[in-house]
């Protein structure tokens, strides 16, 4: 039988122990509170990489990349970003020169999403303007190559941040500007038979949480925008207060608990305006861009810790695709080597996936989310619960409603044991390297019983093969 939701004082128990803490975890199997697909987690690929000659010098034929790109599928990929804003096509230049890219680019940025198996987004040059609106002729020039090449583009959006314009380009576009935009472009998209049910998303603005940002996207709707899109995009980084970033920002209770406050308000006023629309994080990531942080820290070990819980917290939200930036800067490097967040955004591709349940015990410090596991990687009926650990002490965690079962662990830990910002990750205690071509494998640890211990400042993934959730068997 499965555990009921009763008050939370009755079913809470957290108590020392001489090793650490123990917690015994309840999870509420009774009612899911989401559901997430298999493309709930995307990508991005930054519009600089197409503008500075970055995807003009990749190698398609790298089995290296197709091995880490077709990993990460089925995704969308966001191709889009700041340099977005004023790309322009020139289908007479060969390459790519200030801003402008010819037909090799665009061929190659396709070529890429197909050998992937990534759905495209690609994002349009709404800085490129007439008369103060958007002049689409030049996306009439990238629709027409696209169409004549048969390139299906699943979704385009228009910009990229435009409320903070101001501050990028000493340009403002109002929220009515932006909205008769949008409506341009759904104008335009009609021109062209293949992308007439593409998807519009937008507006992607950023920091919601911000009241002028709340008004732009609020005025954005009002004014015509809510007419043109298909599916709300929004973007969301953390940005710490003090440019001078440490460990502990990484691993800050209260700071990830934001995310709660800003998930809040894009849900409420999606529902409020434009009740029938999916609501994305069409580019996120922790920290980036104008918000001051640490690009070192940035891409360790110990970035997991905010990006795994934001994986959390949207999952039980109403955010039905996360598109994590960026795939050639924060997830691959510049020998395309996997950084430790690859690696944690695949395991959760190949362990999360479906219904979404609440877990009330979980606490600032030990925080706790559960869903069905990929039937692709596990039996239906399966669950899966990944744990963040930013205790300063080990945790013990006994999940009462299986007892005697198996468990199937994924605990990442930092890849050198005395350094947390290691630019590497350990699985289970070995240490994650690809040989030439090939992944590691990524076993898991099994243990018989219903506990196990996570070491402090760790996180890591709990399936339990035969949980037999009824949701799960769906």
């Amino acid at each position: 039988m499965f555990w009921k939701t009763i008050s939370l004082y009755h079913i809470f128990l957290i108590f020392g122990t001489s090793s650490g803490l123990a917690m015994d975890v309840r999870i509420d199997l009774q009612q899911p509170v989401a559901e997430k697909g298999p493309k709930f987690v995307g990508i991005t690929v930054d519009t600089r990489y197409l503008v500075y000659g970055q995807m003009s010098a990749l190698d398609l034929s790298s089995p290296k990349l197709h091995t880490l790109a077709r990993a990460l599928s089925p995704s969308y990929v966001r191709v889009g970003g700041t340099d977005a804003d004023d790309m322009v096509f020139n289908a007479t230049m060969n390459g790519w020169f200030n801003h402008t890219v010819g037909p090799s680019v665009l061929e190659k940025m396709w070529r890429l999403s197909q050998l992937a198996g990534w759905d495209l987004i690609f994002d349009l040059n709404v800085v490129v303007r007439k008369n103060g609106y958007w002049d689409p002729s030049n996306t009439r020039e990238i629709l027409k190559f696209f169409s004549q090449q048969g390139y299906v583009v699943d979704c385009f959006q228009l910009g990229n941040e435009p409320n903070v314009f101001e501050m990028k380009y000493n340009l403002t576009v109002s929220a009515q500007a932006l909205a008769h935009d949008y409506l341009t472009l759904k104008s335009v998209l009609q021109e062209f038979p293949l992308y007439r049910n593409s998807c519009i998303l937008g507006p992607e603005v950023t920091r919601i949480t911000q009241t002028k940002t709340r008004e732009y996207f609020i005025e954005f709707l009002k004014s015509g925008g809510a007419q043109a899109l298909t599916a709300v995009g929004v973007h969301h980084y953390f940005c710490p207060g003090d440019p001078a970033v440490n460990l502990g920002f990484f691993t800050n209770g209260t700071l990830m608990d934001s995310l709660k406050e800003e998930l809040d308000y894009l849900v409420s006023i999606s529902r409020q305006y434009v009740p029938q629309l999916p609501v994305w994080l069409s580019e996120t990531g922790t920290t980036f861009g104008s918000c001051p942080g640490t690009p070192d820290l940035d891409l360790t070990y110990i970035n997991g810790f905010l990006w795994l819980d934001k994986l959390g917290l949207t999952s039980q939200s109403a955010v039905q695709h996360v598109n994590r930036q960026g795939f050639f800067s924060d997830l691959l490097d510049d020998n395309l080597d996997p950084r430790p967040e690859y690696y944690l955004t695949l395991l959760y591709k190949r362990l999360v996936q479906g219904a979404v349940f609440r877990v009330p015990t979980t606490t600032r410090n030990v925080r706790m989310y559960a869903s069905c596991t990929n039937p692709d990687s596990y039996s239906k009926g399966a669950l899966t619960v990944y744990v963040i650990n930013i205790e300063t002490i080990d945790v013990t965690l006994t999940l009462s409603e299986f007892k005697e079962q198996q468990l199937d662990l994924y605990m990442l830990t930092s890849g050198d044991p005395e350094d947390i910002s290691s630019r590497s990750v350990a699985l289970n205690g070995d240490e994650l390297k690809m040989t030439g071509s090939e992944l590691p494998p990524m076993p898991s640890r099994i243990v018989t019983g219903n506990s196990f211990t996570m070491a402090a400042k760790t996180f890591g993934f709990v399936v339990i093969p035969n949980a037999n959730v009824p949701a799960c068997r769906r």
